[in-house]
Order: C-alpha cells, then sequence, then structure tokens
C-alpha cells in the first residue's frame, strides 16, 4: 500500500540526513515486502494518487535487476488445485470450475450470527455493519462516546480519537447483535481479550443513583476451550497519543494533558470483517 509519490518524497529527503547523498535513499539498505495483488495505495490525500510502489522514480534505480522473486507458495505446495484456485482468484480470473468448486464448499442453514462477511476496507465493513439487523422489535440502546479533548478542540479530538483508536463516536446494539472486543480490559479475570466475537443476549441497568444508571450489554462469547462465557461491558478508557506542543516531547508527564481520551464500550459491531486488519474489523 506505499504510494510511489511516498517513496519518491523519502527518497529526495534521505540525502539530507544519509552519508551517501547521490545513492538512491540515501545509501540506505532497505528492505521491502508486500503482495501488489491486495490493496492498492489509499488515493486522493494531498499528493497522493494511489500510484503503486513500482512506479516510482526510485524503484528502478533501488530495485534495478536485483529483486528477488518468491514463486513457491509452502503453505499450499502440497495442494495444487487449491493453489491455483488461490492464484487466479487473487488476479479476479476465475474459471466456471473455480466458482463450482468454491459453491461446493458452501454449507446450508448457517445461521446469519454465525457467518462471517469479509471487505477489502473499514469503510466498506462499517455500512455493512450498521445495516444489519438483530431480533426484529428489540430494544435499541445507543451509546455516544464520552470524549475528553484536553487542549484540542472539540473536531480535533474527534478525528484523532477516529483515527487513532478502535473505539467507535456512536454504537447501536440491540438483542443478537454480534459484537467484536477491541481492548484487553477483560483479559485477565474473563480470558476474553481484544478480538473475541461474541453475541449480546441481554441488557442490564448498571451503575449508581437512578439518574446515573446505563443499560449494559451482556455479551456472550465463546472461549477458545469451547466453554461458553457471559461478560457484562462497560465503558473504559481508549487514549489517542498526539504530538502537540513541545511539552509533550520533553515529558512523558505532560502526555495526559495533550491526548485526548474516548469513553466507551469496548466493542464494535462484527457481522462484518475488514480483511487482513489486525483489529479485524473497526465499525
Amino acid at each position: 500500500m506505499l504510494d510511489a509519490a511516498l517513496l519518491d518524497a523519502m527518497d529526495r529527503l534521505c540525502p539530507f540526513v544519509r552519508p551517501t547523498p547521490t545513492a538512491p535513499m540515501g545509501g540506505l539498505t532497505v528492505l521491502f515486502c508486500g503482495d501488489f495483488v491486495q490493496l492498492a495505495p489509499v488515493a486522493g490525500l494531498g499528493m497522493f494518487n494511489g500510484s503503486v510502489a513500482f512506479r516510482a522514480v526510485v524503484w528502478k534505480a533501488f530495485l534495478g535487476r536485483r529483486a528477488v522473486v518468491l514463486a513457491t507458495a509452502h503453505r499450499h505446495h502440497g495442494d495444487p488445485s487449491y493453489l491455483g484456485l488461490l492464484k487466479r482468484l487473487s488476479r479476479a480470473e476465475l474459471t466456471k470450475a473455480a466458482v463450482l468448486s468454491l459453491k461446493s464448499r458452501a454449507v446450508a442453514g448457517v445461521s446469519p450470527n454465525d457467518a462471517v462477511s469479509l471487505y477489502a476496507t473499514v469503510d466498506e465493513a462499517r455500512r455493512h455493519n450498521q445495516h444489519r439487523p438483530g431480533t426484529p422489535g428489540t430494544l435499541l440502546v445507543t451509546y455516544v462516546a464520552k470524549n475528553r479533548c484536553e487542549r484540542l478542540t472539540s473536531e480535533a479530538a474527534r478525528w484523532v480519537l477516529y483515527s487513532l483508536t478502535p473505539a467507535p463516536d456512536s454504537l447501536v446494539l440491540c438483542m443478537n447483535a454480534v459484537v467484536l472486543v477491541v481492548s484487553n480490559v477483560y483479559c485477565n479475570r474473563k480470558r476474553v481479550c481484544s478480538g473475541c466475537r461474541g453475541t449480546v443476549v441481554a441488557v442490564q441497568l448498571a451503575g449508581g443513583a437512578q439518574s446515573e444508571a446505563e443499560k449494559l450489554p451482556i455479551v456472550e462469547f465463546k472461549l477458545q476451550s469451547g466453554s461458553l462465557r457471559l461478560v457484562v461491558v462497560s465503558r473504559t478508557d481508549f487514549m489517542a497519543a498526539t504530538v502537540t506542543g513541545a511539552a509533550a516531547c520533553r515529558s512523558s508527564s505532560h502526555l495526559s494533558s495533550y491526548n485526548p481520551v474516548r469513553r466507551q464500550l469496548p466493542l464494535v459491531l462484527c457481522w462484518v470483517w475488514q480483511h487482513g486488519h489486525t483489529e479485524a474489523i473497526w465499525t
């Protein structure tokens, strides 16, 4: 996903800080790894137009004829039929036989809550999740994030928190909503870690006085051991580190005065997963 413009910009910058200004990337030894048939670079952000890295001016000078192509797929080398199907799928060149082969693996009678859809981007997955229903007619509960902006404006804090934390600005839950945990806050006590997928089975009123009480979801998780675990999920803090202000660079004791904090349920909707994302899906 490295944009060609960014790679060329790095090449122009490196000679100022490296001892070999006439060499590509200032003489740095750089290791490239990736797969050009997966996600393309993001376009439309300033100078970035979505051009792939191998179209950069420095690419040819940097790699020349020294590129090493790894052609053996060790994971699937024992099943050439499946490996061929995967290669054709990655190039969007599926044959009719390949399509029939994939359809033959479909499992009938799977509950929508048990089936996971895959999307290439977070935005596509988010749109899909927001339109998936729970149990018709059941109570909908909306959880609006409580942001602490610190020294940022409310809009700037909201943007930073949206960009740097998985906590949603607003989360709507109902019975049978499928959710994903995006924090390890329940890992030690409940063995429910970030990335665990569960289902909302009930809502419980919790908190202090009646005016301060909040309806919290009770989520059922299936652990790796096969056992089921019920967790009353409450709000937790998500901090987004910023680089605003010189004081934040000088001392960690000043960080809290610059970092916005979002207090929200550590959950996102998860009927859909964003393929390749470490958190599985933000929604």
